[in-house]
């Protein structure tokens, strides 16, 4: 016999013995138990007598644990209903007390999160949109916050932690989902991350938002922001076709809203670099593509800029020396909602 084989058995054996042992112990105890019920002996008795009391203790315990749950949960809907009828009423620092509440008392569930996110947002625009389910210019002045920046941020980290819990699939009894409801809190932290400047992770969560509801015309236009901030020109003139076409009030507010970039110091770089290229390329036959390439990138950086004819000029310049048809017109077309033409 090899010595791995007479080791192997030596273990088999070992564990065996030790099998047999615990097995052995819990039919003594299981014996002693019988016993003192079965012939009333004191140590079987006292035996018993603990050992039911313990389970009784542990199934009171878990009783209050899960009866406390469902208070605390029954308690957390309630303060979270009374927070919804007050911020339809735009009654916000109530709202904002329930919604404290809610999560003081479950902080288990989606919709608290949601909203606390929501409404910090909502104070941030104050001016602009003080209602969180509608769009609309009520004349309502929220009172200045302290730290306005700072409140965007703390919106952005609650909605993040309402977006985490309503994608995990663990305690689907327990944690209240908000099913379509979710496709708020991406609208309202796309909104917090362009206003912060933070175009990538807006155009993701105003797409997260039309994906969800198709007919969102806000996050159409909001998303035609983030493409613009981002040079996405084209991009940007289909997500604002797409919002005037599903809300055509839009188209007043669409030029107030853009991110221009008047001030910045790279645009301005951007501009007189490519006017060097195109000025030396010029009377060059055997450029005409890159010339189109540089007409049309000076002209994308004029719109950032706000300068609409010399962008409009670009453009043209464009179409007449052969480019891209339906880019240079759909580039035009936003020129044109952009000045209001």
């Amino acid at each position: 016999m090899s010595e791995r084989n007479s080791i192997s058995q030596k273990c088999a054996s070992t564990a065996n013995a030790l099998g047999h042992g615990i097995a052995d112990w819990l039919r003594e105890r299981h014996l002693d138990f019988e016993a003192g019920i079965r012939y009333r002996t004191p140590a079987g008795r006292l035996y018993a007598y603990l050992w039911w009391l313990g389970l009784i203790l542990i199934q009171v315990c878990l009783a209050l644990i899960i009866i406390d749950g469902l208070q605390r949960y029954i308690r957390a809907m309630h303060e979270l209903s009374r927070g919804e009828k007050y911020l339809a009423e735009k009654d916000f620092a109530t709202a904002e007390a329930c919604f404290d509440a809610g999560l003081r008392l479950y902080p288990y569930s989606v919709a608290p999160y949601q909203y606390e996110g929501q409404l910090l947002i909502t104070r941030y625009f104050a001016g602009d949109s003080p209602n969180i389910f509608a769009e609309s210019s009520s004349g309502y002045h929220f009172a200045a916050m302290p730290d306005r920046e700072q409140a965007l941020r703390d919106g952005i980290a609650f909605l993040d932690v309402a977006i985490q819990l309503e994608g995990q699939r663990t305690l689907p009894l327990i944690i209240r989902k908000q099913g379509d409801k979710i496709s708020d809190a991406y609208y309202w932290r796309g909104r917090g991350h362009l206003q912060l400047g933070q175009y990538e992770q807006g155009l993701s969560d105003f797409s997260n938002t039309i994906r969800m509801q198709p007919e969102h015309a806000q996050a159409y236009l909001y998303r035609g922001l983030c493409n613009f901030a981002l040079r996405k020109l084209d991009a940007a003139n289909i997500d604002f076709e797409q919002a005037i076409r599903l809300a055509p009030g839009l188209h007043a507010v669409l030029a107030e809203e853009m991110p221009f970039q008047k001030s910045s110091p790279d645009l301005e770089r951007a501009v007189t670099g490519l006017t060097r290229q195109i000025i030396s390329l010029q009377r060059d036959r055997s450029k005409q593509r890159e010339l189109i390439l540089l007409y049309a990138a000076r002209g994308d950086a004029y719109v950032l800029k706000r300068e609409f004819d010399a962008a409009f000029a670009d453009y043209s310049r464009c179409l007449e020396t052969g480019g891209n048809a339906t880019e240079i017109n759909n580039r035009i077309a936003l020129l044109h909602k952009l000045a209001g033409r």
